[in-house]
């Protein structure tokens, strides 16, 4: 069970860190449907759970243990794949930065650096890192995620 919770936590703490920060967006888009909208939240949450499931079965099934054994070491993919993630990892750098200076004022250089050393040292530990960064940040995610949810429903 606790290998499955790391596990979970960090498909949850990858999906939300890089698309939804704070969960704000998620709020921001479903909130517009009003009651309709949970709905919605629970629609996508359902599918997202029976899609990741879908995949990490077939990974399983395919003895797959990292993407190049899934690619078959094909240069072109391989490539792709890595000019991909960099592009995304740029761009979730820029949007930190960007996200400290509106929020603190903190100048946007010196934001994306902090952001960019935070990120250097995550990636020295490896997926150990990045576990231990989930295990710590997506429980929080969560309860204030509920925190949000509860407030809306009891219009507190």
């Amino acid at each position: 069970m606790k290998k499955i919770l790391k596990c979970l936590f960090i498909i949850i703490g990858t999906l939300i860190g890089a698309g939804f920060a704070s969960g704000q967006e998620i709020f921001s888009f479903f909130n517009q449907f009003s009651d309709k909208g949970i709905i919605g939240i629970i629609l996508s949450s359902v599918l997202f759970g029976i899609i990741t499931y879908l995949m990490m079965n077939l990974s399983n099934k395919m003895n797959v243990s990292d993407y190049k054994s899934l690619v078959k070491n094909n240069k072109v993919l391989v490539s792709i794949l890595k000019i991909f993630t960099f592009i995304c990892f740029c761009i979730m750098i820029a949007a930190m930065g960007t996200y400290l200076k509106e929020q603190y004022g903190i100048h946007f250089w010196l934001g994306t650096s902090i952001f960019s050393v935070v990120c250097f040292a995550t990636f020295l530990f490896q997926l150990k890192g990045l576990e231990k960064i989930n295990n710590i940040l997506v429980p929080l995610i969560i309860l204030g995620m509920m925190m949000l949810g509860f407030c809306k429903v009891t219009n507190f």
